[in-house]
């Protein structure tokens, strides 16, 4: 398999000459999709003006299938601030012409070639061979370089041997990741469980329904060579994406670990929590990521913004803040810890607020979570009586927009918090990996296999003292499931507050909030 555009997470198997027409149909949904993303992003960081009722930054944040939504949050505002254009950017270094444009004109070429060669095949019955195709066989590499696709610019070739680094400087990885996470994104399926869980499901049947609308005016499906429908070949793509994009989420925190001079024994720690799941997926654990996360996002100056729907005895409340992290910026105090003391400096905003010109078009990390006075089975009889899935009535407890003395009294804890602390606390509490482990010293319990990893790569240092603390303190500082009187993180991604405000305000996540 070779990690390009077109066909990304596509496997080399040899297609029957009867799936010619489903796999051009694929590809002309490749191609729309890419376009779609490519034009997105160039809208995204060339203009000023972004409306709110728009797509934003929030259509690339894909289902990846593991524990790193804080990870690809702070890729996205890297490829953001490297690409950006325009008269607020500070010319810190030269910036890089992402390609796009020519990666769009190249994309429109192909899919319109796959019309053409579609149209031929099933209108005119061509012999596949006249048109570059094998007469009885072929691999969708191949097919798509009958149809006259070339990567722009020059790359090094790939595949799914290699694990892929993250480099923002390279167009050919941060175009692969843009067009990988607006696909993971827009085919995946927002749910509750029985128990009330938010559950996300992949949908490579809505890409594939897609793709034959796509491809029906070029299609003639009353010849009788060629199948109309397929098997699973877009579950097989879907999981190669989300393998890929795993695989560049690990190499991100490798990347900053160096560049924000992680001692030797700390980088070593980050790559030792790095575990390749039953189906191939590359994760780390969550804790060590996001202790590498938040020096990030301090180091780069990202704002972070942060939402609480907190529940009082009659509603609910929606509390934003904006928090500024703040530290030591000295390499002696800074540079070797992997755990500095870090201050998270909070501003309450209102909703008008963040529809201010001076917010509405800076992109933050954008946190978003609950709270309650109890336990988490607390939260999910609250939101139990919420409406059927897929419905767009407003939830039961209705939003409160009146003055309550409750939310007041509550938004005077949050933040009075600590909320380095805290998030702290909610890492170590979380699943350290999203599928099973287990050894001698740790059972079933993946906090501490995480905890035996810390203990094996930093002996004689104090980080398994802070990850246990925080661990058992999760509950007492109000960010567990036993105690969600403060704050418990739902999701990360990157988005511009604005259209955050418009989208939480207008509905759009009714019911499952993130």
């Amino acid at each position: 398999m070779s990690y390009t555009v077109l066909p990304f997470g596509a496997t080399s198997a040899s297609q029957k000459r009867e799936n010619y027409p489903l796999l051009l149909s694929d590809i002309v949904r490749d191609c729309t999709d890419a376009i779609d993303s490519l034009t997105l992003f160039e809208e995204l960081v060339s203009s000023q003006n972004h409306e709110n009722n728009a797509a934003g930054f929030k259509a690339f944040d894909g289902h990846v299938g593991e524990t790193a939504c804080h990870i690809r949050a702070g890729i996205l505002l890297e490829i953001y601030s490297f690409y950006q254009k325009g008269p607020h950017t500070e010319v810190e270094h030269p910036r890089k012409d992402s390609q796009i444009s020519s990666y769009i004109e190249r994309l429109e070429v192909t899919r319109k070639n796959a019309q053409t060669i579609c149209s031929k095949l099933t209108s005119e019955n061509t012999c596949p061979s006249r048109l570059g195709f094998g007469s009885k066989f072929d691999a969708m590499d191949k097919i798509i370089t009958s149809l006259g696709w070339i990567e722009p610019g020059d790359h090094p070739a790939s595949n799914d041997s290699e694990v892929p680094e993250w480099d923002v400087e390279n167009h050919h990885i941060v175009i692969r990741y843009l067009i990988g996470m607006f696909i993971l994104g827009k085919y995946r399926q927002c749910c509750k469980s029985p128990t009330q869980s938010i559950v996300i499901r992949l949908q490579p049947k809505d890409a594939a329904a897609y793709a034959s609308r796509l491809i029906s005016a070029f299609w003639d499906q009353k010849n009788s060579l060629y199948k109309t429908t397929g098997s699973n070949r877009l579950d097989v793509r879907f999981k190669n994406l989300q393998k890929w994009i795993s695989a560049i989420s690990c190499s991100w925190v490798r990347i900053w670990a160096a560049r924000l001079s992680f001692s030797e024994v700390a980088q070593r720690l980050v790559d030792n929590s790095i575990k390749k799941s039953p189906k191939g997926h590359l994760v780390i654990a969550a804790y060590v990521g996001f202790l590498v996360c938040r020096r990030a996002w301090a180091a780069n100056n990202w704002p972070v913004l942060l939402v609480d729907r907190h529940f009082c005895s009659e509603g609910y409340h929606l509390n934003a803040y904006i928090a500024t992290l703040q530290g030591s910026r000295t390499q002696q105090d800074l540079g070797h810890h992997i755990i500095p003391e870090l201050h998270w400096e909070l501003t309450p905003v209102t909703f008008d607020e963040l529809q201010d010109a001076t917010l509405r078009n800076v992109p933050m990390i954008c946190i978003l979570g609950n709270s309650i006075h109890g336990p988490h089975e607390e939260y999910i009889a609250r939101i139990s009586d919420g409406p059927p899935e897929g419905s767009s009535k407003p939830p039961e407890p209705p939003p409160t927009h009146g003055s309550c003395a409750e939310n007041t009294e509550h938004q005077k804890i949050f933040i009075g918090m600590d909320h380095d602390r805290l998030s702290q606390a909610i890492l170590a509490d979380h699943r350290a990996y999203p599928f099973p482990l287990s050894s001698p010293t740790s059972g079933d319990d993946d906090g501490l296999y995480l905890l035996d990893i810390i203990r094996s790569t930093l002996p004689n240092d104090l980080i398994d003292k802070y990850f246990l603390r925080s661990r058992s303190e999760v509950n007492n500082i109000g960010g567990g499931t036993k105690d969600m009187g403060t704050f418990r993180w739902e999701h990360i991604f990157a988005e511009h507050p604005g259209r955050l405000a418009d989208m939480l305000q207008s509905g759009m996540a009714t019911g499952l909030f993130a």
